[in-house]
């Protein structure tokens, strides 16, 4: 990065290798100081080395990190918000306000879920209710809610540009906004720096991530798959909110940092043209 840039660009655990401590020690190594934590798996729950959800035992190793200062949370995932009934979303919505008491514990700003369906029907007003409630608990602890887009076609509600401005005008609360999944937006308009655009001041946290055109294979490192990520770059020189390394779970510590690296040189790019057009411009 060139002197004067400053971007948060975080790892997750969505990429987490076991044990946590030497993950989370080697990322640190490898200069990440921002972390996102997925949402974390409940006692009673059984877990293997392939899941991603930290257990309550590693978010505590992670909350020393933090206390220590060698790592920052961005972010805390508290996954899906289904709202296929009033029943249900408020089951879920309970889910998501406990993902809040989380956040303050590892002194993150912001909190996201994904809005979502278990049988495919929508209770439109479950989601908004439940938005609203999340976004009032969410205001007393000084945090930021982000709704994140999903897949066209999946289970997930939120697909289109027109999804997420209907959701925030009915929603209608300042703390809320979105959560830009990059892969789940190029399915809508593979054209992604234009969904960026349209929607650049509802963007509170982006998810970072490469597909490839014929939409079999999401969540790569930036510049494996097709997404036109100089034009993407451009946009986020200007957004400034953080970004989520999202990549496939079997991605390690080594494929994140090179991610990074690749996207820190096309930020870096990306200013100096603007740079050149304003002096241009200027001149």
């Amino acid at each position: 990065m060139e002197e004067g840039e400053t971007y948060v660009i975080a790892a997750s655990t969505h990429n987490v290798k076991r044990p946590i401590s030497d993950w989370l020690r080697l990322l640190i190594h490898l200069g990440f100081s921002y972390l996102d934590v997925e949402c974390i798996r409940s006692p009673d729950e059984r877990g293997s080395m392939m899941d991603n959800r930290v257990s309550l035992e590693e978010v505590q190793i992670i909350e020393r990190a933090v206390e220590k200062g060698s790592i920052n949370v961005v972010s805390v995932e508290a996954g899906g918000l289904f709202v296929d009934t009033p029943q249900i979303a408020s089951r879920y919505e309970e889910i998501v306000k406990r993902m809040l008491k989380l956040a303050k514990r590892l002194k993150a700003k912001i909190v996201s879920f994904t809005p979502a369906s278990m049988t495919g029907r929508v209770s439109w007003k479950s989601l908004v209710d439940s938005c609203k409630s999340i976004c009032k608990e969410a205001d007393t602890h000084k945090l930021t809610i982000a709704f994140e887009n999903g897949e066209v076609g999946s289970r997930k509600i939120i697909q289109s540009v027109e999804d997420v401005r209907r959701l925030l005008e009915d929603v209608d609360q300042d703390n809320l906004g979105l959560c830009l999944d990059i892969s789940a937006a190029a399915t809508y308009d593979f054209d992604v720096a234009r969904i960026m655009k349209n929607l650049i001041d509802s963007i509170e946290i982006i998810h970072i991530n490469d597909i490839t055109a014929d939409l079999l294979f999401k969540n790569l490192p930036v510049g494996v798959g097709d997404l036109d990520y100089e034009s993407i770059a451009l946009v986020l020189s200007s957004v400034k909110a953080p970004m989520i390394l999202e990549l496939y779970s079997g991605y390690g510590p080594v494929e994140l940092y090179l991610c990074k690296r690749k996207l820190e040189q096309l930020l870096s790019k990306a200013a100096r043209m603007k740079r050149d057009s304003w002096l241009k411009s200027d001149g």
